[in-house]
């Protein structure tokens, strides 16, 4: 039995580190799809104008509005998100916030890219942008396997996205897919996606500078490149018919790369003075956050080193190894009931070099971060992990490995691997699940419960921060969102988690504890705080017990 590939003719390199690369780093609370986290030095100089902002005098002066978590209907619905002209340019007001622009500096328009391992640049042959969509959707179309987990197939992904797909009249995409099937597809119309913008969000807490470690030929969360922090862009899903939204989401989720704390603390500041005295909806406001959108999402994005809207960026060429040279991690979707009957949640990287089937470098599965394979819930398994990455978890800077306890390389026989194939290739949220293992198995550490080992984890797994473990525990799609589906015209509402204010959620397993969150102060806290003394990596853990 193979890994990966159920059917004859998939890719079977989604475990090989030479074809793939943990690309997400979920250190924190995940806003779309993740984990819900507590609130719990040398380097270029900064440019002259982004040395001389005012300090905030408290976190509450943070605007988190205007500065963080943007939903305000003048950005979301702004020309600047609902068109684009459909080619490749420099002009950072033309479709800065479009699905389908966004989709296209993603694929990659010279086919080069980093080599993982040095040397020269691996070539892609581009395909077509609609081409590229239609591989992506194929990954609902059939079941397939992902670190040794069943990913069972959601066809109705024609029925609610590819077939109300506008499209263009008497063009197709003609190939073959992964598993040699021959299709021939008619060409989306790239220019009128059927997905609204929700959400523009500067996740500023999940800077971390911890190098890359682990075993080259393994793909292991450890392996992640430093970042200053990621940029998330949300979509909603929409019947283009009647405009009417759906409740899946897509979330495109960008590192900022940094090799430095002074990277860091350069694009707080640098985001900080593109918004800073601007009122939310005005010209300056919209046009300061197109610029850190553009540079940030742009084709060659993680390492152009010529044409930066930024003089003084300290971290042009910086990028490590991204896909296409794109500065995305990820895609995540969370899918309410839409495409089958349960919830779900899905991750989706694309690959470091060519592959078999997949020569242009189009989204595949993949496993998701910081999530277990249910089947190892209450498992003395799960309690190892507890063990062994207890300091980890305190200081809620763990990350799950692909494999646990021992790295098993570069082979797909799931027959050899599958017992310590610990990833997730998908998650779902019945709102019954809250994480725990035998307590008699691993011992406490830094002075916590093993119970609050216990929650940290869980509260950082993809059901556990959207289901009973942060208090969400009725069977509904506003629970099931941080941001949920909105209407034109609309903001979107905010789940309690994220919005201003306390949230108080009962421990599942000691109805006697309360846990007080302030998650959006703690973002604001953090922002104020590398904003006026400038950022320092913590101490984190460094080993294994």
């Amino acid at each position: 039995m193979k890994r990966r590939g159920v059917s004859p003719g998939r890719s079977s390199n989604r475990r090989a580190g030479q074809s793939y690369r943990v690309l997400g780093g979920v250190l924190s609370a995940v806003l779309v799809l993740g984990g819900c986290a507590g609130s719990e030095n040398d380097g270029p100089g900064l440019a002259e104008s982004e040395q001389a902002l005012t300090c905030p005098a408290s976190a509450t002066d943070v605007n988190a509005a205007r500065d963080l978590l943007l939903t305000d209907v003048s950005l979301v619905d702004h020309a600047r998100a609902r068109s684009w002209s459909g080619t490749a340019n420099n002009d950072y007001t033309d479709g800065t916030f479009h699905f389908g622009r966004l989709l296209n500096d993603l694929r990659g328009r010279d086919g080069n890219q980093q080599n993982p391992e040095g040397g020269a640049d691996v070539t892609f042959n581009p395909y077509e942008l609609s081409e590229y969509v239609h591989r992506w959707l194929d990954e609902w179309e059939t079941d397939d396997l992902t670190n040794c987990d069943p990913v069972p197939a959601r066809p109705a992904v024609n029925t609610h996205i590819r077939g109300p797909w506008p499209k263009i009249a008497g063009q197709y995409d003609v190939y073959t897919t992964k598993d040699g099937r021959h299709v021939t597809r008619e060409r989306l119309d790239m220019r009128n996606p059927p997905f609204r913008l929700m959400a523009v969000v500067f996740r500023n807490d999940l800077a971390d500078l911890t190098p890359p470690r682990g075993d080259r030929a393994a793909n292991d969360p450890q392996r992640d490149p430093p970042q200053a922090g990621e940029l998330r862009i949300v979509y909603g899903l929409v019947d283009p018919a009647t405009g009417a939204p759906k409740n899946l989401t897509v979330a495109f989720e960008y590192s900022l790369p940094a090799q430095t704390e002074n990277d860091v603390t350069m694009w707080h500041k640098r985001w900080r003075n593109e918004v800073d005295g601007t009122t939310i909806g005005s010209t300056e406001w919209l046009n300061g956050v197109s610029r850190l959108v553009w540079e940030v999402t742009r084709n060659n994005g993680s390492r152009n080193a010529t044409s930066s809207l930024y003089a003084g960026n300290p971290c042009l060429g910086c990028g490590q190894a991204r896909p296409h040279d794109n500065n995305l991690h990820q895609l995540r979707t969370n899918d309410y009931k839409v495409l089958g009957a349960t919830q779900e949640f899905r991750e989706f990287r694309v690959p470091l070099k060519p592959t078999a089937g997949n020569a242009g470098g189009a989204p595949n599965h993949f496993y998701l971060n910081m999530t277990f394979r249910r089947k190892f819930q209450n498992t003395v398994k799960l309690a190892n992990y507890f063990d062994a990455y207890c300091e980890h978890i305190l200081a809620e800077h763990h990350k799950v490995p692909q494999d646990f306890p021992q790295k098993l390389g570069d082979t797909n026989d799931c027959a050899v691997l599958e017992p310590n194939s610990v990833q997730a290739g998908v998650a779902s949220n019945d709102f019954s699940l809250w994480w725990n293992a035998p307590v008699t198995e691993y011992a406490a550490c830094g002075n916590a419960t093993k119970n609050e080992v216990r929650h940290r984890f869980s509260r950082n797994t993809c059901n556990g921060c959207h289901g009973v473990e942060m208090g969400f525990r009725t069977d509904t799609a506003a629970n099931n969102f941080m941001i949920r589906p909105r209407a034109e015209g609309v903001a979107s509402t905010l789940s309690p988690f994220i919005s201003p204010g306390t949230w108080s959620v009962q421990d599942p397993k000691d109805p006697t504890l309360t846990r007080d969150f302030t998650e959006l102060l703690s973002r604001r806290t953090k922002y104020r705080n590398v904003l006026c003394n400038g950022y320092t990596q913590p101490a984190y853990p460094a080993a294994w017990r």
